[in-house]
């Protein structure tokens, strides 16, 4: 999980570590965000996801 945390920071999103079995990520996500914000984070997450972590 702390590869894929760290990948994704790379790739500009933070995200946390939450959970015990499974481990999930928590994104904190501000209160003001625009939609053209969530589709940057999504682009960021599929880009992580896809470079196998």
């Amino acid at each position: 999980m702390n590869a894929f945390l760290n990948k994704l920071f790379q790739n500009g999103v933070i995200a946390f570590p939450c959970g015990k079995d499974p481990v999930r990520a928590r994104f904190l996500v501000p209160a003001i965000i625009e939609d053209a914000d969530i589709d940057i984070a999504l682009k960021a997450i599929e880009k992580t996801l896809l470079e196998g972590v």
